[in-house]
């Protein structure tokens, strides 16, 4: 399962863009910086997570497929090109590329191009990422935009040959013929599309004066030219139904031209450059970005801004989540340390706060709400109004601050660093009150739930202190790491620690401080969050091999219920131990985001449908174990029905709607049988295949991320419908039967 996104701000230095064909979905990529793909809503602007995070290199061209569910982008290496599939982060192919530079779909969906350096112009097939044909243009060129007429026919590629001159050929599909070589144009070919009916070509100059060429396909002939931004022109946007087109490059503006010249409107574009800007497939909107960290949709008729996104430029550093999660904090690294507070609801920029000098390690929203600290490398706490985003008090200490939190009271900001010693402060007066001189340097702080008590993590210790005479409890045993994460059970019982570089997760009794057990996971730990008592989310920053991953383990037990990984690329620091059901996370690929956090939720009914229930009940269901579901096959009543069937149902809480896993480990003592994972669709009302699979003698487990959820939930009682079959074609063999170990759904 991959987290499903409440919220998120992660524009970045936008490099490039692509829209799908619906015009409901975007994919920026950003450069410099941490590399990734990221997607938006194109209706609101909303975050939609990323499609892909790198280690390394940087993704340049970036398409989607026909239907919009993949995607395709190529890049420096490592990572060459790939397809990917949008909802759920799937890689369905890659092949390694020096340095591609762009892609484009045929629009029938079966074939990709791609183009890069040393010419490279390949055709290759969608299912498997094999090359059908190579079109490359001579080793001393570098292909940067490639792209299919709208009937399919033809491949214009435009391509710049050393620093000399830019080109563009014309390949006919059908017999791989060139039809046409174009140019030169300038030094380099920086844009080329096609208008929506096919009937000309653009090509833009990305040096010199920026010149736009509009050229005849019927035969080829140039009917127009005009120069549209001095020092190159670096982005086209034809407008259907207009015969018109949007350009923007190396100056502050975008600009509309008819297709004969003439100049139609000017817009505002960004700083110091727009680099890129896409229409909606009516025609009447466009997205434009640059790096300023703005993604900004605007009407083409009226100019106006209809929804604007904006965010860092470098990485973020501390986040939080208001405690009634209406506003997101999140503040810069020592490039722009300024924190940006959102709208959670709209993702409209509320304030930006300027002050600190250098990374913001740690932003906390006091427990009303009223009060936003932060602490920095400045070696500054600052205490912020959330009402006005004015800087209540700015308090220096002799010390980095990497680490703020509140009292439950509200009356206590307790803050940690590499020095030694926890400052508490008042937050109202903003004076120091007392330094835990022997609290060592804590990497993390966390209060209990009632307040009562103060547990610090650092380097091979966790101390807990009497909040009201500030007298250390105790220093628990046997913890060996960076303690990264720290978080109490809703109730108290319990307090869970997270230790980076060693990968421990500890569930310690607080009553006694006894370990009742340690699990070994992530070595990368960023932080732990217990949701609602049943069950711990745990985040990790990327580790050595370039994945970022995260987990839901049973806080009962510690067994691990599922991963995710690649949409949280490099977290950062997460502040969500007040909200139980999101969880704010800060990157440093220039994301600010919320997520949903996932959780088991227990089913309600278990209803045997075909066969004979022969050992378990509906707690079998819950866990992998010995305790197993088992049922005798009985034959079909009729031809494709299963021999061993059960339906359950679960309801799911209001803010558990957003997003469904199920994981399933099975097996069955009689072979051919498919195994068919059905949900009821709550709209059609009508039951619809999710998976199948081919079942055997050993139990397997598997994880299907459900795509488009919400249709399988009702929208008035929340209730979920899941049924697991056993088919064996109605053949069926005596005495077999169908076991099931384990069937969870992760709701978030």
């Amino acid at each position: 399962m991959n987290p499903v996104f409440a919220f998120g701000r992660s524009v970045g230095t936008l490099y490039n863009m692509a829209i799908d064909a619906s015009g409901s979905k975007i994919a920026t990529t950003n450069y410099p910086g941490v590399p990734s793909v990221k997607l938006w809503r194109t209706s609101d602007l909303a975050f939609l997570g990323r499609a892909a995070g790198f280690q390394s290199g940087t993704a340049f061209g970036v398409a989607f497929s026909p239907s919009g569910d993949q995607i395709a982008f190529v890049g420096e290496n490592p990572i060459g090109l790939r397809l990917q599939d949008v909802w759920t982060g799937q890689t369905l192919w890659q092949i390694p590329m020096y340095t591609g530079r762009t892609v484009a779909f045929h629009p029938n969906g079966g074939k990709v191009y791609a183009g890069g350096l040393f010419g490279a112009c390949l055709e290759l097939r969608v299912t498997d990422g094999s090359i059908l044909r190579d079109f490359s243009v001579g080793t001393s060129t570098t292909v940067s935009h490639v792209q299919v007429s709208p009937n399919g026919r033809l491949l214009a590629i435009g391509y710049s040959v050393g620093s000399v001159e830019g080109r563009a050929r014309v390949i006919d599909l059908d017999t791989g013929v060139v039809v046409a070589d174009l140019g030169p144009y300038g030094r380099n070919v920086g844009h080329i599309r096609f208008v929506p009916d096919g009937s000309y070509l653009l090509v833009a100059e990305s040096t010199d004066a920026g010149r736009v060429i509009v050229v005849r396909t019927s035969d080829w002939t140039p009917t127009a030219t005009f120069a549209a931004h001095a020092g190159g022109t670096w982005t086209l946007a034809p407008l259907s139904g207009r015969n018109e087109v949007l350009t923007a490059g190396a100056d502050q503006v975008v600009r509309r031209w008819t297709l004969s010249g003439s100049l139609v409107s000017t817009y505002p574009g960004h700083q110091p450059y727009t680099s890129m800007v896409v229409a909606s497939p009516d025609g009447n909107r466009f997205y434009t970005g640059g790096p300023d960290g703005r993604l900004v949709c605007r009407s083409v008729d009226s100019g106006a801004i209809i929804k604007e996104a904006i965010g860092h430029t470098t990485a973020v550093g501390g986040t939080d989540l208001s405690p009634d999660q209406t506003l997101v904090a999140a503040g810069g690294d020592s490039s722009h340390p300024d924190i940006f507070v959102w709208n959670a609801t709209t993702g409209d920029l509320v304030f930006r706060l300027s002050g600190h000098s250098s990374t913001v390690f740690s932003i906390e929203f006091s427990p009303n709400g009223s009060l936003i600290a932060s602490g920095s490398a400045d070696r500054t706490v600052k205490i912020w109004s959330a009402a006005t985003g004015a800087l209540l008090h700015d308090i220096a200490l002799d010390r980095s601050v990497e680490v703020v939190t509140f009292h439950p009271s509200g009356n206590i900001l307790a803050t940690g660093g590499p020095s030694s010693g926890v400052a508490l402060i008042d937050p109202v007066s903003g004076i120091v009150t007392r330094i835990l001189s022997d609290a060592g340097s804590p990497n993390s702080l966390r209060f209990s739930p009632d307040g009562s008590l103060l547990a610090v993590g650092t380097l091979n210790a966790i101390r807990v202190y009497n909040t009201s005479t500030w007298d250390l409890i105790v220093s628990l045993p046997g913890v060996s790491g960076t303690v990264q994460g720290l978080s109490f059970t809703p109730d108290g019982t319990y307090l869970f620690s997270a230790t980076r570089f060693t990968g421990e997760l500890k569930k310690w009794r607080v009553s006694d401080w006894t370990l009742e057990w340690t699990r070994q996971y992530d070595p990368f730990f960023t932080c732990i969050v217990v949701n609602d008592g049943a069950n711990v989310f745990l985040v990790s920053k990327t580790n050595a091999s370039g994945t970022s991953t995260g987990a839901l383990v049973d806080a009962d037990d510690g067994s691990l219920l599922f991963e995710f990984s690649n949409r949280l690329l490099r977290p950062f620091a997460v502040g969500a131990h007040r909200n139980q059901s999101r969880i704010a996370v800060s990157s440093l690929d220039q994301t600010a985001t919320v997520l949903y956090c996932p959780t088991a939720v227990p089913w309600e009914t278990l209803t045997v449908t075909r066969g004979v229930l022969q050992g378990g009940d509906l707690a079998s269901l819950l866990r992998s174990d010995d305790d197993r579901l088992q049922i005798e096959a009985r034959r079909p009543t009729k031809i494709a029905a299963a021999s061993a069937e059960i339906e359950v149902s679960a309801t799911l809480p209001l803010d558990r709607r957003n997003g469904l896993s199920l994981l399933i480990e099975t097996a069955s003592t009689s072979e051919p049988v498919v195994e068919r994972l059905e949900m009821f669709n709550a709209v059609t009302g009508q039951w619809e295949t999710i998976a199948e699979w081919p079942s055997g003698a050993d139990d397997v487990s598997r994880t299907i991320n459900v795509k488009n959820p919400q249709q399988y939930i009702d929208l008035l009682t929340g209730q979920v419908r899941v049924r697991l079959g056993f088919h064996d074609r109605g053949v069926t063999a005596a005495n077999w039967n169908a076991r099931v170990d384990m069937l969870l759904i992760i709701a978030s």
